[in-house]
């Protein structure tokens, strides 16, 4: 089954889809708003962030009370987060390399 990605609409909000097993469960304008959600739906005392992040980013699953939770996000939003990735990985190898010394 394929899972329905949200698309991006503005720069500061990464929009969520969150699926516990293969049923879509809740649509988030936000990170954040997924955090809350989540937190609420598993009675945990801590807004998962990482769990979240590591969902959409890295495509892992979230396991609480025998349940599994995955993350969808727009796949240009994933796009951007690696080449802001990257682009800081290149700085800081340019900036500490030995011969610029």
């Amino acid at each position: 089954m394929e899972r329905i990605k949200p698309k991006l609409k503005d720069k500061l909000n990464v929009p969520v889809n969150i699926y516990k097993a293969k049923t879509l469960v809740f649509e988030a304008i936000s990170i954040q708003e997924a955090a809350r959600w989540l937190k609420e739906e598993t009675g945990d005392k801590f807004k998962r962030f990482s769990a979240i992040t590591k969902g959409i980013w890295y495509y892992k699953p979230y396991r609480c009370n025998g349940s599994i939770y995955y993350f969808e996000t727009d796949p240009q939003a994933v796009v951007q987060y690696f080449q802001r990735i990257n682009r800081q990985i290149i700085a800081r190898l340019v900036s500490t390399h030995p011969f610029d010394r």
